[in-house]
C-alpha cells in the first residue's frame, strides 16, 4: 500500500502517524493554564476591589497589559507600569512584574501579593491617591 492510498490505519492518526487524544483525557479534561492566566485573573480582581473602592476615579479606565514595556535601553531599571493620565489608562508590564519581583516562584501567595500590589501603586499614580487608601482591607 502506497502513502496515496487511504488507509484505516492512517485515517485515525494525524499528521504525524501517532494517535490523537484518548476518550479519557478528552472535552472533559479542564485546559491547561498559562502564568500568564493567573496574572490576569489577579489583575481583573484586584481592579474589581479598586472600582467598588473609588468608582467615580476608575469608572473610565481602561487597564493593559503588555509582556515587556517599549522603554529606551537608556533609561535606568525596567517599568513594571506607566500611567497614561491623559487618556485614562493604565499600562501593567507582566513580564517584569512576575519575573523581578524577588520571591520564589512556587509560592502563589507571594506572587498575588507582589501583582496586587503593583495594580495598587499604578492605580494610586493615576488617581493621584494615597496607595494606602485602596488597599483591601482597609476601613473607611
Amino acid at each position: 500500500m502506497t502513502r496515496s492510498q487511504s488507509s484505516p490505519l492512517l485515517a485515525d492518526h494525524g499528521r504525524s502517524r501517532r494517535p490523537g487524544r484518548s476518550l479519557v483525557v478528552g472535552p472533559l479534561l479542564a485546559p491547561k493554564r498559562r502564568r500568564s492566566d493567573a496574572f490576569i485573573d489577579i489583575v481583573e480582581a484586584m481592579m474589581e476591589h479598586l472600582k467598588k473602592v473609588a468608582p467615580e476615579q476608575l469608572r473610565e479606565t481602561i487597564l493593559v497589559i503588555h509582556a515587556m514595556p517599549d522603554q529606551p535601553s537608556t533609561l535606568p531599571g525596567v517599568a513594571r507600569w506607566r500611567v497614561d493620565k491623559a487618556a485614562n489608562t493604565v499600562h501593567l508590564f507582566r513580564l517584569p512584574i512576575e519575573r523581578l519581583g524577588h520571591h520564589h516562584p512556587e509560592d502563589r501567595w507571594f506572587e498575588r501579593m507582589v501583582v496586587e500590589s503593583v495594580v495598587i501603586r499604578a492605580v494610586a499614580e493615576l488617581t493621584g491617591m494615597d496607595p494606602w487608601q485602596l488597599a483591601p482591607g482597609r476601613d473607611r
